[in-house]
């Protein structure tokens, strides 16, 4: 029939600013990575992802007790009833502080 689903033309405005911030998007990820967090001391990562959260903005950003950093967009109407999409990643690396290898790149992956 030649149409696209309404839900992958929906998607068409994300995947093209997805394309148009991913050389910063990436370099954001590679600062924080850089940032030493070996188990059970990944404080100074999770304070830097809180912030880089802050700065976002229109975000509720909390920290748990634990460390967890929870970030959280509000749905707006119409949208208010679609239902959630949690993003989630470990903080911690199996580094410690002093052995922190830099980026690697290959072709379209990075190491990190």
């Amino acid at each position: 029939s030649g149409r696209i689903d309404p839900t992958f033309a929906a998607l068409s405005g994300s995947v093209s600013w997805l394309r148009e911030t991913c050389a910063t998007t990436l370099s954001q990820q590679l600062a924080l990575a850089a940032i030493p967090a070996p188990t059970g001391h990944e404080s100074r990562r999770a304070d830097a992802v809180r912030c880089a959260f802050l700065r976002v903005g229109g975000l509720e950003v909390r920290q748990d007790k634990v460390g967890n950093v929870i970030a959280r967009l509000p749905a707006f109407a119409p949208d208010a009833e679609r239902a959630p999409v949690a993003v989630l990643a470990h903080l911690d690396t199996v580094f410690d502080d002093e052995v922190l290898p830099p980026a690697r790149f290959d072709g379209t992956r990075v190491y990190a």
